[in-house]
Formats: C-alpha cells, structure tokens, sequence
C-alpha cells in the first residue's frame, strides 16, 4: 500500500505522523524484514480500527439527530447538511464492510430523510 495512501485514510496531522513514523523504521539499516512487516500489520490494524471508530461515530450522530427530530426539535439546513454528510459516510463504511454490524440505523436514516423532504418542500429550516 502506498504511503500516502494511508495518510490520506488515516487523515491529518495524526496520519501523517503516524506514517513517517513507519517510514523511518522501514528506512533503518539495522531493522529485520520481519520487523517491518509487524509495523506495517500493526499499521494497518490501527487503520481498521479508525475506520470503525470514525463509522460508530457518525451512527451515533445520526441516531442523536434522528432523535431529536422525533422530540420536535428544530434544526437549520446546516445543521441537516451535517448530518446527511455522516449519513453518507455511514453509508460509504457499510458498503465496504459487509461485516459490520449496519442495520442498527436504518430507521433512524430513513426518519432524517423524511423529514429533511419536508423541511424543504416546506423551507421550514430553523433560521
């Protein structure tokens, strides 16, 4: 996998440390094959996991937001836009990762759709 691949996966700051951290271990003269390989396991296990941190947190947002939606509280079009980009997000994870447990905001989405439709049919968004 390219480097900058995994910087981009892994995102920011953090990712690109965390790469040049494993460019300079890879580059030392004195490390074993077998060590570069461990870091790079071990590189891409914390990626997986990032991934499926940055997926339960965008479910949580929804459900959050689906919530709120079902209690009569208002939002404005950003506030929807937000929520429809970790909709997208959630959805991009899923697709990619069939084994992982996705059916836990189904509803959730599809009440944030509805009434995203009627906010704009309406353009009854909180100012």
């Amino acid at each position: 996998m390219e480097w900058s691949v995994i910087a981009a996966l892994l995102g920011g700051s953090f990712g690109a440390a965390l790469v040049a951290l494993v460019q300079f271990l890879i580059n030392r003269n004195d490390r074993k094959k077998d060590k570069t390989d461990a870091v790079i396991a071990k590189v891409e296990q914390m990626q997986k996991e990032f991934e499926e941190e940055r997926a339960n947190n965008a479910r949580i947002r929804i459900l959050r937001f689906s919530d709120e939606v079902r209690h009569g509280v208002r939002h404005s079009k950003e506030s929807f836009d937000q929520v429809n980009l970790d909709i997208d997000a959630y959805r991009r994870y899923c697709d990619c990762h069939p084994e992982y447990k996705n059916n836990r905001a189904v509803m959730a989405i599809a009440n944030i759709e509805r009434v995203y439709s009627q906010c704009l049919r309406e353009q009854d968004f909180l100012e």
